[in-house]
């Protein structure tokens, strides 16, 4: 999730929050990939909130020149137990330096986590909050194929 956080004028609004560069890449590229109603990512006020909070938990516990990916399918459901556990899940995978990449279910979320080498500008953590449907594995791959890796 990539915006100017809870505080932003657009998220008081209760707008869709203006993505960064990379959300609209990537939505761009799905698109082209696999159909313009393949992937639809959600920005509603719990997607966004949840997205928050995981990039303000895991922002400095992420190692230099890695992203964090992560997809979870919607409805949220107890969103604030789902990212306190997520939390405690993605900390120690980042504490390794080491790529990560796994599937769990929390509280009926379905959930996919990858640590990849490479950057996404600004964030080091992309939550992604999708629709049921879609293949969470072809959502990573697509975002990890985005990041801007450093010689």
């Amino acid at each position: 999730m990539a915006f100017g956080g809870p505080g932003s004028p657009d998220a008081r609004r209760g707008h869709r929050p203006i993505a960064e560069p990379f959300v609209d890449r990537l939505q761009t590229e799905l698109a082209e990939r696999y159909g313009a109603g393949a992937f639809r990512l959600r920005f509603d006020k719990v997607a966004l909130r949840f997205g928050v909070r995981l990039q303000d938990a895991l922002r400095d516990v992420v190692p230099a020149g890695s992203t964090v990916l992560v997809t979870i399918a919607a409805p949220l459901r107890q969103s604030s137990k789902t990212a306190n556990e997520l939390i405690d899940t993605i900390r120690p995978l980042c504490a390794r330096r080491t790529k990560a990449d796994f599937r769990t279910k929390l509280y009926e979320n379905a959930i996919a986590v990858r640590v990849a080498r490479g950057s996404a500008g600004k964030n080091n953590v992309i939550v992604l909050v999708h629709n049921p449907h879609p293949n969470a594995a072809a959502l990573l791959d697509t975002a990890q194929s985005l990041l801007s890796v450093a010689p």
